[in-house]
């Protein structure tokens, strides 16, 4: 049950909208140009496909079928607030991503770009099927998966992105403040979903570590 909807309720709310678990892919690819791509040669159209590439597959497709879902009462809200509401849009939302590695993959992408939206696809899925059991918090996942995924760069790379991964970590406080104040989720669901995206993002990386540094 929600508490009194004052101010601190209005804030949260608009934390989670700001930093919805969908645009986070968008964002790690707007990163990754920032840092990466003109050590991989990649031109400024080259730089624009790959966000438009990423934008739409992960977030406008799925998106557009939220209507469907609201008709076919697979969800009752877009709040998503049982754990039964969050199945389909998971499900649908992980398909979506694992397309977009396709495209990156047909259009032959740096590898980097692959890697970091085939660890966002794996942690969609895994919170898929970790909602057969219990609401884990995909926001938190979200913003935990940018933060594994700067961490690993850190360790791998000789790219000064300290000040990035505080940020990164102080946006989750953020986040994980406005689930917990709007009683979307209980600590455990909080720390999970965090500790889900860091793990996916570091092993993804790791193991292809050697080939993305190769391809830099």
């Amino acid at each position: 049950m929600e508490g009194k909807k004052g101010p601190e309720f209005y804030i949260a709310k608009g934390i989670s909208w700001l930093f919805h678990p969908m645009i986070m892919p968008t964002l790690g690819i707007i990163m990754i140009n920032f840092y990466f791509a003109d050590d991989m040669y990649l031109t400024g159209e080259g730089k624009n496909a790959v966000i438009w590439i990423t934008l739409i597959s992960t977030f406008i497709l799925p998106l557009a079928f939220i209507p469907f879902m609201l008709y076919q009462k697979l969800i009752e809200t877009i709040e998503l607030k049982t754990i039964r509401e969050r199945m389909a849009p998971l499900l649908i939302t992980s398909v979506f991503y694992f397309f977009s590695v396709y495209i990156m993959n047909k259009m032959n992408a740096p590898l980097i770009y692959t890697t970091f939206l085939l660890s966002a696809a794996i942690s969609v899925f895994c919170a898929f099927l970790i909602s057969l059991f219990f609401k884990i918090s995909t926001h938190m996942t979200g913003i935990g998966g940018i933060s594994g995924f700067i961490y690993t760069l850190l360790l791998y790379t000789e790219t000064n992105m300290q000040l990035l991964l505080f940020a990164s970590i102080f946006a989750a406080g953020f986040i994980a403040y406005a689930r917990l104040r709007l009683n979307a989720h209980n600590a455990f669901q909080v720390y999970s979903g965090y500790l889900l995206g860091v793990a996916v993002s570091f092993l993804v990386f790791y193991i292809d570590r050697t080939e993305i540094l190769l391809s830099m």
